[in-house]
């Protein structure tokens, strides 16, 4: 499983050569009086984009019926993601960003039924 949005997976809708989901250092930063400089590491927080496309206008629409119910207070959904440069799996809220935010939205001609997903913990 690449992703699951409040236990739903929705690894079946994602391109896979698009995956790309990251853990990075939060730290602080400082410089001493010798002129080295220091980090301390507060914590990771993992966040990253994907593509989703969907078959259908209805999947489409569950998708962010499934976004919309699962949103809290702050505007985060929990989320089970597959971490990439780690190789394993983490349980988190992360804010969801996407575009186009309709189905079959035409460009330069073109329908387009995929859509760039980011993702990041807050």
């Amino acid at each position: 499983m690449l992703y699951s949005i409040n236990g739903i997976d929705i690894t079946k809708n994602i391109i896979t050569n698009s995956y790309s989901m990251n853990a990075e250092d939060v730290y602080e930063e400082w410089t001493d009086a010798n002129y080295r400089k220091h980090r301390e590491v507060i914590r990771q927080r993992v966040g990253g984009r994907f593509t989703l496309k969907f078959l259908t206008e209805e999947t489409y629409t569950d998708f962010v019926s499934l976004v919309a119910n699962c949103k809290s207070a702050s505007g985060s959904v929990p989320v089970t993601a597959f971490v990439t440069n780690q190789n394993r799996e983490v349980e988190a809220e992360m804010y969801i960003a996407f575009s186009p935010q309709v189905y079959k939205t035409k460009a330069n001609g073109k329908v387009i039924t995929s859509f760039e997903v980011e993702v990041s913990e807050p």
